[in-house]
Parts: structure tokens; sequence; C-alpha cells
């Protein structure tokens, strides 16, 4: 009885070390953006939305997209956009018959409401009567130019309560992703580049009522909070 008493004890020990070696080496993705936003006074601001710019090995603004693809024969074609990874539906571009051949569009980043999407990774699938093909796309663009009632037509990460407070979820961003690296193609569907973004982001803050600020070169860190606090002028 204590032989086994001893072996159940022993087994025990070494099922806890095992659980504990496991969650030590397994991602946190409690990763997260958070930070304040005010004015010149010191004052919060409600209602500023939050958005990134990402750094990339040769690519610094993407704001549209070009898709290009390759039909066989004549078909029904359905274009569409979803988040990476994700089932839902940003965008129908397409749901047509086109003619066989080659045939290129440009996603101009809209969403169906009409607002400019956010810069983050995105899926295009495009479904033929015989097949579906999905490749993985970049938007990434800058936000200086914006002001006034612009503003509203660009969707965000996150927007300001009424302390001027923050924060999102980092792990549907492009760098979260096992497969963060793009590959990059011309019209003619030529394969022209393979980028990776980088850790490294530009915080935005964008209001109706004050131009753009934003932090630049900010590292964020994997599995705790990075702070970006952004002051109007």
């Amino acid at each position: 009885m204590k032989k086994i008493n001893l072996i159940v004890l022993t087994f025990s020990i070494l099922l806890v070390l095992i659980l504990s070696c496991t969650d030590s080496t397994e991602p946190d993705n409690n990763g997260k953006i958070s930070g304040n936003v005010t004015n010149s006074s010191g004052e919060p601001i409600p209602d500023a939305k939050i958005m990134l710019t990402y750094y990339t090995e040769s690519i610094d603004s993407r704001p549209t997209v070009l898709i290009c693809f390759f039909l066989t024969e004549s078909s029904d074609v359905t274009l569409w956009i979803s988040h990476h990874n994700e089932p839902d539906t940003v965008i129908i571009l397409i749901d047509q018959f086109l003619n066989a051949g080659a045939h290129a569009y440009y996603w101009d980043s809209k969403n169906s409401d009409g607002q400019f999407a956010t810069s983050n990774y995105y899926d295009y699938h495009i479904q033929t009567n015989d097949s579906l093909i999905k490749n993985k796309i970049l938007l990434n663009r800058e936000y200086n130019n914006i002001s006034g009632n612009d503003v509203n037509s660009y969707d965000f990460f996150a927007s300001t309560d009424n302390n001027g407070d923050y924060d999102f979820a980092i792990d549907k961003l492009p760098f979260s992703f096992l497969d963060n690296e793009l590959e990059i193609f011309d019209e003619s569907g030529e394969l022209i580049d393979i980028i990776e973004v980088s850790r490294t982001v530009k915080i935005w803050a964008i209001h109706n009522d004050y131009d753009p600020v934003f932090i630049d070169s900010v590292f964020v860190n994997e599995n705790s909070t990075t702070e970006g606090n952004l002051i109007f002028d």
C-alpha cells in the first residue's frame, strides 16, 4: 500500500512540474496598449480615436491594396475581405460573372459602412465556380492629414472614455500572428517582396476638434501593458 501511495505521490509531483513548465513557455496573450489622451491644459479628451501605423522592412504606408487573380475559365466570382483568420466580412468587392483571364482590383480600404478600415492584417477571399482562394493582405497608413468631420470616416482600435482613457488588446494585431510574413505582388501577379511587420508602432489619436497627434517608435510588449499617452496641442 505504501508503495502505491509513493507511486501516486511521485506521479502527482511530476504532473505539477510538467504543467508549470508548460505554462511558463506558452504566450500569456495578455498584452495590450493603454493610455490617456489630454489637451495641452491637461484636460481629458473623450471620444478621441486611437490608430496605429506599423513599421515594416520596405513599405511605410499602404492605404490601398492591389488584388490580382487569374481565371482559367469564365465564372461567377465573389471577392470579399475579412479580418485575418476571422469568419467575418469587412466588405464584398465583387459578386458577378467574370470572363477568363487576368483581373486586378484595388481595395480602397473602406468597409461596408463606408469607413476606412484600421491599419491591420486582412484576408481576401475569391470564390469561383470550382475553387476558393484565400490570401493575407496588409493595410498601413499615416493619419496626419485627418481633421474635422473627416475623423468620422475612419474606423479605430479604441475610443477614449470621459476620463480620456483607452485600452485594447494586441492579440489581433499583425505582429501577434505566427504567420506575420507578407508576400507583395505586382499587377501581373509576380512576387516582388516579402515583408514582416515589427513590434514597433506609431500610436495616433485623432479628434474632430484637434489636429492629429502621435507617439513615434513605441515598442509593443507581448505579455504586458504598453503605455501610450498623447497630448493634443
